[in-house]
């Protein structure tokens, strides 16, 4: 019996070992750098916060930015944790029960969720106010547990249009965390007169799972978050993404632009790669979900000061429009990424030159990134600053991304396009050999030397005129 006990146990063990090397390509057991970044911001709130407010308030504020890392994190790196294997009808094939699957699963989600949500409550477990903050790293760990469980079952009811709904939630979690530092920073005299929390708060997550630390816990408003943690197990893993058309709204509304680019911009050599990417990237899962909340969230940061009647306020909108430069080195880290990298073979044998797919893939990104990003960006400032200002920004913008794209594209671009799984790839801020920090201080002195100049429409149009001039020589020269 103990025999059988002990092969069960191995079983476990390995399978456990496969899905934690899935889950935590960089090796490990434990999601170290997510620890570190939620010990590093809570231990920051702690401090400003530790001795100011009411404990049970503390309690809710901090819990409150630890699932929002939490959720931001199960929505990027760690989103391979919570999908099903894709090697799992070989696994399920091999000398193994089902309740060896189940319990290989239920330990790698609570180590690496529990210790993502401990670990970063256990700063504030230590420097908090208090007696009872002890239990942080505990709620803190019950929290990530029911975030994935949540974050499972949304995915199984949104079915084929997770994809998009994932993004959204991305970026309403990371401009939650950026705008929400900053007004509870705002707030924080108003904070430290509250000695009761108000009682529609208590059903907000993180506010019912600290009214436990209350002198009177009331466990109903705690119940649902406990319920989602236990559920956890039994939810089954998310299934592999739902092909779509790459016909979207968006493709069919770029279509005669994607067409003009060809004929004008690129050389023959460079329009079938050039139609393959732009159609493509879009459609990576990975592309969408990791690089559009990283590039549109903080804005939020630019958002809460600007103000069209301050020249403060005006400087900052101009650093706003400027924002899909800034931020295209986030965008080309993961032009490389695919769900299918084993495909690449097809490429990698076609006789394709390494050169012209560039091209190709700098236009696409400029089709498929900059230029709507651009123009959402373009039409939010029209509603509040005169349109010619606006126009000469964004040309302005425009110009800048097409220097930045030719000059940043081998530093941010390590493979080729299409070609890489995600988890190879890293955290948007890992890659890029440190470009990013360089090319937001670049971008943004050109962006205040532009709203300090200001200088005519006429003007950045032409100078755009001959970028894009230039751009075509260079394509149809580089064919050898």
């Amino acid at each position: 019996m103990g025999t059988i006990g002990a092969q069960n146990y191995g079983r476990v063990r390995l399978l456990a070992r496969a899905r934690f090397s899935q889950a935590l390509p960089s090796g490990g057991w434990l999601p170290v750098a997510g620890i570190l970044i939620h010990g590093g911001l809570l231990t920051v709130c702690t401090l400003i916060l530790g001795g100011q407010v009411e404990e049970e308030l503390f309690a809710g504020l901090t819990l409150a930015l630890s699932g929002i890392l939490c959720g931001v994190a199960l929505l990027g790196d760690l989103a391979p944790i919570l999908a099903r294997d894709p090697a799992g009808d070989w696994i399920e094939s091999q000398p193994s029960t089902p309740t060896d699957h189940a319990r290989a699963r239920t330990l790698v989600l609570t180590v690496v969720l529990g210790s993502l949500g401990a670990g970063g409550m256990l700063p504030v477990a230590l420097l908090g106010p208090g007696g009872s903050t002890w239990l942080l790293p505990i709620l803190g760990a019950l929290q990530a547990l029911a975030i994935a469980a949540g974050l499972l079952m949304v995915g199984r009811i949104a079915g084929r249009h997770g994809t998009g709904f994932f993004v959204g939630l991305q970026t309403l979690l990371l401009a939650m965390l950026f705008g929400g530092s900053f007004l509870v920073l705002e707030q924080l005299p108003h904070l430290t007169t509250i000695t009761e929390i108000p009682a529609p708060w208590h059903w907000l997550p993180p506010f019912g799972l600290g009214a436990l630390l209350g002198d009177s816990p009331n466990w109903l408003y705690a119940a649902p978050v406990l319920a989602l943690a236990v559920a956890l197990p039994f939810i089954p893993a998310s299934e592999s993404e739902v092909p779509h058309s790459t016909a979207t709204p968006m493709a069919r509304l770029l279509a005669p632009l994607a067409k003009g680019i060809e004929k004008m911009f690129l050389a023959p050599s460079q329009r079938a790669p050039f139609r393959f990417i732009q159609q493509a990237l879009p459609a990576e899962r990975d592309f969408a979900i990791r690089a559009w909340p990283l590039g549109i969230a903080p804005l939020a940061l630019l958002g809460i000061g600007a103000d069209p009647s301050t020249l403060h306020g005006q400087g900052l909108f101009a650093l706003v429009a400027f924002a899909p430069a800034a931020y295209l080195p986030v965008f080309l880290m993961f032009v490389p990424t695919t769900r299918t990298p084993s495909a690449r073979w097809i490429l990698d044998t076609s006789p394709l030159h390494p050169r012209d797919e560039a091209i190709a893939g700098r236009w696409a990104v400029a089709l498929r990134v900059i230029l709507p990003l651009q123009s959402v960006i373009g039409l939010a400032l029209f509603t509040v600053l005169p349109g010619a200002q606006v126009l000469m920004w964004c040309l302005a913008s425009l110009l800048t991304a097409g220097f930045v794209l030719g000059m940043s594209w081998n530093a941010n671009v390590p493979f080729a396009p299409l070609s890489t799984d995600a988890v190879d790839l890293g955290g948007a801020f890992e890659g890029g050999s440190g470009t990013l920090l360089i090319n937001a201080l670049f971008v943004g002195a050109i962006s205040l030397g532009v709203w300090h100049w200001n200088p005519s429409v006429v003007t950045i149009a032409v100078a755009l005129g001959i970028f894009l001039a230039a751009s075509r020589r260079i394509a149809f020269r580089s064919i050898g």
